[in-house]
């Protein structure tokens, strides 16, 4: 079974890219990739990331490409090439394995960058998928751009952050969309001093960011994107929908910081692919605050989703 899943597997990934001088079929794949690299790798789990009683096959595959893009993008990173590895259970068909590669395949077709090797295993437990991505920094139209990371960061950078947050619990860490077209437009037209992506929370990610910038923040309360799936969740839980949108996590949107000079060019900017709010700036003091409805500044809490 494990090689006639390698030669399907082979068969839907064997495509012309200039990156790839040798793909699926030997002992390991070789790539012409410029310099610098951007390399990430991550793993997820049936029973701990998804539970296939609630999401198809697809969407678990979808999912563990989507988190790695994620990742990409919060370094102003384009994919170039996958690496795939499944941990299958001994019952699984090749039919299933196909429906799960599928989901693999959505975005090595939408951001052209081929899934180039990888392993397949089969065992006694739960579906297992990692997937390790190669990139390389998106480039303004004068210079290569250098990849952003998370210690850029200066006091009074405006914070900015994409899409809404709250809505993971309600399957949203199945279907969200990588921010790989934002941070193309970013690395192209504005200056980003620092970036993460919100996977473990937006307080827990925005405070890594902010540690490795050395400084705190300030988050107004009244300019965080909630998701209408954080306000339902709220009348299950008794929670705000603030509450959800600060700490739920894997959200996977993007937060960055950019040099307060910049932020009217940027929010004027008609062309950004997914809208993209200032929600506070970095401080001088490391510590992190936040503006409630009625004005006043709060100590936050910082949490989140725990590996």
């Amino acid at each position: 079974m494990e090689q006639e899943i390698i030669d399907w597997i082979k068969s839907v990934c064997d495509v012309d890219c200039e990156w790839v001088r040798l793909g699926i079929g030997d002992d390991a794949a070789i790539l012409h990739a410029p310099h610098p690299t951007v390399i990430t790798t991550d793993v997820i789990a049936e029973g701990t990331h998804f539970d296939l009683q609630q999401v198809e096959l697809f969407q678990a595959g979808r999912k563990a490409m989507a988190v790695n893009l994620s990742d990409l993008a919060a370094m102003g990173a384009k994919p170039i090439a996958a690496l795939v590895t499944l941990q299958l259970p001994e019952h699984f068909s090749l039919d299933q394995v196909k429906l799960l590669f599928q989901g693999l395949q959505e975005f090595s077709g939408k951001y052209e960058f081929p899934i180039v090797g990888g392993d397949t295993n089969r065992w006694k437990g739960p579906l297992v998928i990692g997937a390790t991505l190669l990139g390389v920094p998106f480039s303004s139209p004068d210079a290569a751009s250098p990849p952003w990371t998370m210690s850029g960061g200066n006091p009074d950078d405006a914070i900015f952050v994409s899409g809404c947050f709250g809505g993971s619990l309600l399957h949203h860490h199945c279907h969200f969309e990588p921010q790989i077209r934002l941070a193309e437009h970013l690395a192209r037209h504005h200056p980003v001093t620092a970036a993460t992506d919100a996977s473990d929370s937006l307080v827990l990610d925005l405070s890594h960011l902010a540690q490795a910038s050395q400084t705190g923040f300030e988050i107004d309360s009244r300019l965080i994107p909630i998701s209408p799936d954080a306000v339902k969740q709220s009348e299950v839980t008794g929670k705000s929908a603030l509450q959800h949108a600060l700490y739920d996590g894997e959200d996977f949107q993007l937060i960055c910081s950019v040099p307060a000079s910049c932020i009217d060019r940027l929010e004027q900017d008609t062309r950004l692919p997914v809208p993209f709010r200032r929600i506070g700036r970095l401080t001088e003091k490391t510590e992190f605050t936040m503006i409630d409805a009625q004005g006043v500044t709060e100590s936050l809490e910082i949490r989140g989703y725990q590996h």
